[in-house]
C-alpha cells in the first residue's frame, strides 16, 4: 500500500521492487547460510544464535560481537520497518469505515494519523511485554501465511471472474437461443463461437471449482502435517488417502484450467494461473499445520475479535454500504460558481425543485439557471439527454 502511493506507475513498479527484493534477500540468506555451513558443520552449530557461535568456535571473538551489535541494529530495523506500515494500514480502513473511524483523522499540524500511529505503538509494546520473540513470530507467521493464502485465491478468482454480465448475459441468451436450430447449423456456429471470455455461467463455475481445490489442498495438508508417522510407516490407508486427495486436486486444476480467463492487457500477470496459486496455498497452509497448538489458539481469538469488531461495526458503518443503500451517491452543485460535492439527501432537502413533479425532466429548467452556461451546455449535450 505504501509503495502504491509513492511510485508513478505502481502496476509496473511494484511487481518489478517486490521480485527483485526477494531475490536480493535469497541471495543475501543463501550466501551468508553457505559461509556459515563451510564454516562449522550444521550439527555443532548452536540453535539460539548460530552466526556469532560460529565465528567464536573457530578464534575470532571480535566478529562475534561485531555480529551481536549488528544483529540488534538489523532487528531494530525490522521492527521499526514493520510497524511503519500499521498506521497507513488503520488509516486506510478507518476511512473506508471497516474499523473505527476515529482512526483515520489527520493532525492538522502534522499532516499524519496520529491517533492510529499511537495505538499501534501502544499496541506493539503491550504485545511485545505479554509475548516472547519465539511466540511474537509464530503469530506473524500465521497471519502472513493466511494473508499470502488468501491473495493467492483472490488472483485464482479475478483471472476467471466475469467482468460485463450484461454482454456475457447476451451472448448465453444468443446462444441458448440457437438450440432450436437445426442440428447442421448449430454445429457449424459451435465450432466458430469459442468462449474467449469469462460469462457469468464460467464464472460461478471456476468459483466453485476454486472453493473445492482450496478445501482438497486443506485436506492435503492436514494429512502431510499431522499424519506423519503413518506416511512414514507406509500405511495403506494413509497413502490410499492422500493419493486420492491428489488426484481430486489434479482434476479440478484441469477443470479449471479450461475455463476461459481474462485476457486484458496488464503490466505484470501471475503466470501458470491456476496451478502457481494453488500451489502457493498448498505450500502455505502446510507451514500453518506445522505451527504449535497455542499459536493457533492465540490466532483464533485474535481472529474472533476481528471477526466481532466487522461483523458490529464495519458491516453496518462502511462506505460502500452507504453507497449502495443511498441510490445516488453524490451530485455536484454550484454555489457561487464554485462547484460542491454534496449528498443526494442534502440536495434533496436543499434544491429548488418543485416536488410535485415526477421526473427530473421538468426540473432541468431550474436546475440550468444555477449553472453558468458552458456547463448547461455540457449537460444538454450529453448522451443521456439529462435523463437521469
Amino acid at each position: 500500500m505504501i509503495l502504491r502511493e509513492e511510485v508513478k506507475n505502481p502496476q509496473k513498479s511494484i511487481p518489478i521492487s517486490i521480485v527483485l527484493s526477494l531475490l536480493f534477500v535469497f541471495l543475501a540468506y543463501f550466501g551468508v547460510s553457505t559461509v556459515q555451513t563451510l564454516m562449522v558443520p550444521y550439527y555443532l552449530q548452536d540453535n539460539p544464535a548460530p552466526l556469532p557461535y560460529v565465528f567464536e568456535f573457530v578464534g575470532w571473538p571480535v566478529c562475534k560481537w561485531i555480529i551481536s551489535i549488528g544483529a540488534l541494529a538489523g532487528l531494530s530495523t525490522s521492527l521499526l520497518g514493520a510497524i511503519f506500515p500499521l498506521p497507513r494500514v488503520l488509516y486506510a480502513m478507518g476511512s473506508d469505515g471497516i474499523i473505527f473511524r476515529f482512526l483515520a483523522k489527520v493532525h492538522p499540524r502534522f499532516q499524519t494519523p496520529l491517533i492510529a500511529t499511537a495505538v499501534s505503538g501502544v499496541f506493539a509494546g503491550a504485545m511485545a511485554m505479554m509475548f516472547n520473540v519465539h511466540e511474537l513470530a509464530d503469530m506473524m507467521s500465521i497471519g502472513t501465511l493466511l494473508a499470502y493464502s488468501l491473495v493467492a485465491i483472490s488472483v485464482t478468482i479475478l483471472r476467471y471472474r466475469c467482468t460485463d454480465s450484461q454482454e456475457s448475459s447476451q451472448k448465453s441468451k444468443a446462444r441458448y437461443s440457437s438450440i432450436s436450430q437445426s442440428p447442421e447449423k448449430q454445429a457449424n456456429e459451435n465450432e466458430n463461437d469459442g468462449l474467449e471470455k469469462p460469462t457469468v455461467l464460467t464464472s460461478k463455475i471456476s468459483f466453485w471449482l476454486i472453493g473445492i481445490t482450496s478445501l482438497l489442498v486443506l485436506a492435503m495438508d492436514a494429512q502431510l502435517a499431522l499424519n506423519e508417522e503413518g506416511l512414514k510407516n507406509k500405511d495403506f490407508i494413509s497413502i490410499i488417502c492422500l493419493v486420492v486427495v491428489i488426484a481430486l486436486i489434479m482434476l479440478c486444476l484441469l477443470m479449471l484450467q479450461r475455463q476461459p480467463s481474462e485476457n486484458a492487457k496488464l503490466s505484470f500477470k501471475v503466470p501458470l494461473v491456476p496451478y502457481i496459486p494453488m500451489l502457493s496455498v498448498a505450500i502455505n497452509t502446510y507451514l500453518m499445520f506445522k505451527l504449535s497448538v497455542l499459536t493457533w489458539q492465540r490466532f483464533g481469538v485474535w481472529m474472533a475479535i476481528g471477526f466481532a469488531v466487522y461483523f458490529f461495526y464495519g458491516l453496518w458503518n462502511s462506505s460502500e454500504r452507504y453507497k449502495q443503500f443511498n441510490g445516488i451517491k453524490a451530485v455536484f452543485t454550484v454555489d457561487g460558481g464554485d462547484a460542491q460535492l454534496m449528498d443526494c439527501k442534502d440536495m434533496h432537502n436543499s434544491s429548488p425543485l418543485h416536488k410535485g413533479k415526477s421526473s427530473v425532466e421538468s426540473n432541468m429548467s431550474e436546475l440550468m439557471s444555477s449553472v453558468n452556461s458552458a456547463e448547461a451546455k455540457l449537460i444538454s449535450d450529453h448522451p443521456s439527454n439529462g435523463r437521469v
